[in-house]
């Protein structure tokens, strides 16, 4: 069971954004990476695999692949010191709208995310962070919402019927930004278009936490 700390986490402990330049130069570009994504996910073989979720890359083997095609991919990933493991997130309106209330990764996972809007990312999709106001066990589900107490990958998600408060809410749809990922967060996309709005989710490695890393060096990087 996890007890309440009483710490007030407020917008500042969610999401910083990377400047207009920055993001401009780098959305058309992980954009040409996911239509390769999508070009290579061929079957459950493929290095690149088509999940729930949507486009993943999350062994090295796998991104190395992605890099080989995009040379300038490593040396970004090595600038800001991330790890081989990207994946592209999609949600639609019409037949698939949310992320349900979770943390990614396992506990001890990394707390920060290096995300980057890619398609649809329009202010009808809003990402919202929450802390729940009552003691609460957490459920381990798969990514398309299985029970995955057995399983690799499965996520801490908040049970039905918690009571939380939202911290922050927020619509990713122009810049780059680093994203807090160890906190529960869901995502809600309203849409009535038959269309996939895609989010780029890359990994920082667990020795890089949102409190103990000076964030505002990444960004003065860009």
């Amino acid at each position: 069971m996890l007890t309440l700390t009483g710490n007030q986490l407020t917008e500042k402990d969610c999401i910083k954004e990377f400047g207009e330049e920055f993001s401009n130069t780098y959305i058309p570009k992980f954009r040409e990476v996911f239509y390769f994504f999508k070009r290579n996910a061929v079957d459950n073989n493929s290095l690149i695999r088509k999940l729930h979720l949507g486009y993943t890359a999350m062994r090295p083997e796998a991104f190395d692949f992605v890099s080989n095609e995009f040379p300038w991919i490593e040396e970004f990933r090595l600038k800001f010191g991330l790890e081989k493991k990207i994946n592209f997130l999609e949600t639609h309106g019409l037949s698939k709208p949310e992320f349900k209330l979770h943390i990614d990764g396992t506990p001890g996972a990394p707390s920060m995310m290096f995300n980057c809007p890619i398609l649809n990312c329009t202010e009808e999709t809003t990402t919202y962070w929450v802390e729940p106001m009552e003691d609460y066990e957490t459920i381990l589900l798969c990514e398309n919402g299985t029970n995955g107490e057995k399983k690799h990958g499965a996520t801490p998600h908040i049970p039905e019927g918690i009571k939380y408060r939202t911290i922050h809410s927020d619509t990713i749809t122009n810049r780059c930004v680093l994203f807090r990922s160890d906190i529960f967060h869901g995502v809600k996309n309203i849409s009535n278009r038959d269309e996939y709005r895609i989010m780029m989710h890359w990994w920082f490695p667990k020795s890089i936490q949102w409190n103990d890393h000076n964030v505002s060096t990444i960004l003065k990087e860009s």
